[in-house]
């Protein structure tokens, strides 16, 4: 029907009516971007009365309708757009956009920010926090983290201050812990998430390795070259100004995805059993890079189960270094797995454009969460 009113158009000299549908949107963006709200609306709503089909005006309504505060509204609009199967990374941001209305209105009727915890196990396992840092101020800060959050459960934190390599530095502290229930952290890391311990324990009561970000597919050597709609999971960053918080959210389905081939290390939790049988690989990855990519992509093929714990809501203080000697590993990594990388043509970052809001607060973002891992959205 489409090619049929295109050729029509041609044959007329008229624009289809697709492609003036594009131009009001193009005109929306501009006023959008201006702060001109209601002129934007006027030219999304006239989009959409000439291209009803078109999921990207119902997802810019609801945008307007959002920065309005007409947050039940912007839920009409974000679903209408849901409901005509936008591609990715549209579908994406009309997940999230929709899990943020949902949120406001719910938080403004008193509802709770995130769900009940799950029960502790009688007789509580062991955590290990394990924890490489050259910086004092910043591994205290870590460890008076893990101490509060695992105050419940029996716990030690293992400091190791003289790593070689993260591998050389974690396989030591894996040797030092008694833990059933390993935790893999960097010392930046922030974890928001209400009962950490307890959704940890019940995470791996069902799973071998977890993790906050990766994906069910790896492709070249860093968990996002697969790209959509493959990544699973959220992680806050600093924004790019310095103020504030930036949350990215790459996929939260459900409480946890399932069939994770790799993941970020910022923090990894891990079976006792699972580390003590498959070290870090010091040998090839005796320097700071790809030693996170190299461990989850060695769990799956050994067959644990592997998942990104969506329930865990965390924030990473620092940004990947993408430079020559990340280079160097990444082609060490890429020899040694050469026979199971079953996609090529990683995808950059940039080219992602990943949903990204800053957060007034924590309350906002567990209940974006909840609303999201609750609304059963599936990848395309």
């Amino acid at each position: 029907m489409r090619v049929l009113e295109q050729f029509k158009s041609l044959l007329s000299g008229r624009p289809s009516r697709e492609t003036r549908a594009l131009a009001h949107l193009a005109q929306a963006s501009a006023l959008s971007a201006q702060g001109e709200l209601d002129g934007a609306m006027a030219q999304l709503h006239a989009a959409i009365a000439l291209s009803p089909a078109m999921p990207e005006p119902h997802y810019r309504l609801g945008r307007c309708l959002l920065k309005k505060n007409s947050d039940a509204a912007a839920v009409s609009a974000l679903t209408d757009a849901l409901v005509r199967t936008p591609p990715y990374p549209l579908a994406l941001h009309c997940q999230v956009f929709l899990a943020v209305a949902n949120s406001r209105l719910r938080l403004g009727r008193g509802e709770a920010a995130f769900f009940p915890p799950p029960a502790l196990p009688e007789k509580p396992p062991l955590l290990s926090v394990i924890i490489c840092s050259i910086d004092e101020r910043r591994f205290q800060q870590a460890s008076a983290l893990y101490m509060r959050l695992l105050e419940r459960v029996p716990h030690e934190i293992i400091g190791i201050h003289d790593a070689r390599s993260l591998c050389e530095g974690y396989n030591r502290g894996v040797a030092r812990s008694k833990g059933d229930i390993l935790i893999f952290s960097h010392d930046d890391v922030d974890i928001l998430t209400p009962d950490f311990a307890t959704r940890l324990v019940a995470s791996l009561d069902r799973h071998d390795l977890i993790g906050a970000v990766g994906a069910t597919h790896l492709s070249g050597a860093t968990w996002f070259g697969c790209g959509w709609p493959n990544l699973r999971g959220q992680v806050g960053v600093p924004a790019d100004d310095g103020a504030g918080t930036v949350a990215n959210f790459f996929g939260t389905y459900g409480l946890a995805a399932e069939s994770v081939q790799v993941m970020d290390g910022f923090f990894l939790a891990a079976r006792r059993e699972l580390a003590l049988q498959l070290p870090f690989d010091e040998k090839a990855f005796d320097g700071w890079h790809l030693y996170d990519i190299d461990f989850s992509f060695s769990a799956h093929l050994k067959g644990y189960r592997c998942a990104i714990a969506n329930d865990q809501v965390m924030t990473h203080a620092s940004r990947g270094k993408f430079d020559e000697k990340w280079s160097f590993y990444r082609d060490r990594f890429l020899k040694k797995h050469e026979h199971h990388l079953t996609f090529t043509g990683p995808v950059g970052f940039a080219q992602l454009a990943p949903p990204a809001i800053t957060m007034p607060s924590t309350e906002e973002r567990l209940s974006i969460t909840k609303h999201l891992i609750l609304a059963g959205h599936r990848p395309c």
